[in-house]
């Protein structure tokens, strides 16, 4: 359901636009995370943008799919049995031409031996398989509590 909603928004932002071909991801996610807030209500949700970044729409559509999975991951397993917590989603900048988005967690962590490269887990699957190649990256980063997923995706495609 998030995710027809992530693809369901960025038409409704395009609607509201002459430029169908890029739009502002930071608002576009801020639109995500609004629809995301309300399903996984045990969850406090802060959105922190690092400023408008336009992006080729195809793209801003794969950073809220992604956006969606992160967060479901995080409202599945990091608070479980709806225990509440706060994920807080970041986005900025790599360089000039890749955006990083970010989703921390304050929740138990990932076991030790937990590779984020190598998991079978249904949610990173989906997560490896969306980032664009080539040029997409994922990365895990243990914090106490919590931890914190990153993915870097190019704002254009490329070759």
């Amino acid at each position: 359901m998030s995710r027809v909603g992530a693809v369901a928004r960025i038409h409704e932002r395009l609607y509201r636009t002459a430029d169908i071909g890029t739009v502002d991801l930071a608002a576009y996610l801020g639109d995500i995370c609004e629809d995301l807030a309300g399903l996984a209500r045990q969850c406090e949700f802060k959105y922190q943008p690092d400023g408008p970044i336009p992006i080729a729409t195809d793209r801003a559509v794969h950073v809220a799919l992604l956006l969606t999975e992160l967060v479901t991951n995080v409202s599945k397993h990091a608070y479980p049995k709806g225990k509440p917590g706060q994920v807080v989603v970041t986005l900025g900048r790599a360089d000039a031409e890749t955006v990083r988005l970010s989703v921390r967690d304050e929740g138990a962590g990932l076991p030790v031996e937990f590779d984020v490269e190598r998991s079978g887990g249904l949610g990173l699957g989906i997560l490896r398989a969306r980032l664009p190649k080539p040029g997409g990256k994922l990365s895990m980063h243990r914090h106490k509590p919590g931890q914190e997923l990153v993915v870097e995706v190019p704002t254009q495609a490329r070759t």
